[in-house]
């Protein structure tokens, strides 16, 4: 019963890591529209709330160094970097509807 148990968290860890990877694929900035703004102004306001949000959190809303995944096999740690990466997302959008930017579709 508990092997099954552990299999099960293992299980959730690692789809939570493969959802981490499709996270990371896009750069951010890519779904963003503001009338008049170039691709790399939208690029810079990405880059830009990123910091205010990554600031704001402090340490524990930063992503590790080596990327955005836990490559280890500990469920709890794939989370917490999720986790991180989610509350940063959620803090740069707000910064970039402040900066008149709208989401579009990607």
């Amino acid at each position: 019963m508990i092997r099954r148990g552990a299999r099960r968290v293992a299980t959730i860890g690692a789809f939570g890591a493969v959802l981490l990877a499709g996270c990371a694929a896009s750069d951010g900035a890519t779904g963003w529209h503001r009338e008049g703004a170039s691709p790399a102004q939208t690029r810079a306001a990405w880059n830009d709330c990123r910091r205010l949000a990554e600031d704001e959190l402090g340490a524990a809303g930063r992503l590790p160094a080596g990327g955005p995944i836990s490559t280890g096999n500990d469920p709890l740690a794939n989370y917490d970097t999720y986790a991180a990466g989610r509350d940063i997302r959620r803090l740069a959008a707000d910064c970039m509807g402040q900066k008149g930017y709208r989401r579009v579709a990607d």
